[in-house]
């Protein structure tokens, strides 16, 4: 099965006190893989665990600095097909958090990431430029490739995402944004986002491989019926 071209569904969720943020979600389909994608405030807090959803989470990619947000992706594959309930726990109090939680279907099953050096990338600064640069080089065809970014001072997004990267909808999109786009050649993908203004952020990218599938080709069916196991990522 080829990556989807969009997600499944997706929802937010947001928080500005406590140790959690909730978002509910309709029940997956079984053997998709969700995704959530969080900005996080203060920076000596970052999320120490996710629950929910029919999947075990694991981080794929993280970003934060003294000053800046903390910006990460986390993923879990192969849902079982239930629960509506996405939790994410935070390892200390929130002041502000800012999540996108989304299913998609077409993806490894194990949620291997792309293989490449430069997976995931992510990147802090002070700028009206959000981005992971340099970006990710995939080594991977077909890849699902997420970004989120998280600012400090609250910016109007003039333009972007940039390199045909497309947004979604973000439960606060002056602090937080994030965005994905589904490659099928390897590439160097580093989209950005203009903001009205400068202001400190932090940004992290992530590209997870598509499903891997086999296909049985007989070697010569009229003599003797033997297959031949090939697989590929779509």
């Amino acid at each position: 099965m080829p990556i989807g071209s969009s997600p499944v569904q997706q929802a937010s969720g947001s928080a500005t006190s406590g140790s959690s943020v909730p978002i509910t979600i309709s029940a997956p389909t079984a053997g998709n893989n969700l995704y959530v994608m969080i900005e996080i405030r203060p920076f000596t807090t970052t999320v120490s665990s996710i629950s929910g959803g029919g999947v075990t989470w694991t981080k794929a990619g993280s970003v934060a600095s003294s000053g800046f947000p903390d910006a990460e992706i986390w993923q879990g594959p192969n849902s079982s097909g239930s629960g509506t309930s996405i939790t994410i726990n935070t390892s200390g109090t929130i002041t502000a958090a800012y999540a996108v939680c989304a299913e998609w279907n077409g993806l490894d099953s194990g949620g291997a990431l792309d293989s490449a050096a430069s997976n995931p990338a992510s990147n802090f600064n002070s700028s009206s430029t959000p981005s992971a640069t340099p970006g990710i080089t995939t080594a991977n065809a077909a890849d699902l490739i997420l970004i989120v970014y998280g600012c400090v001072t609250a910016r109007t997004v003039s333009s972007g995402p940039t390199a045909s990267f497309t947004g979604f909808t973000s439960p606060a999109a002056t602090l937080m944004n994030c965005a994905y786009r589904v490659v099928s050649a390897t590439g160097t993908y580093n989209p950005q986002w203009n903001l009205s203004g400068s202001s400190a952020w932090s940004c992290v990218s992530v590209a997870f491989k598509g499903a891997v599938t086999s296909a049985f080709i007989a070697d010569d069916p009229d003599i003797i019926p033997q297959a031949v196991a090939r697989s590929s990522y779509f």
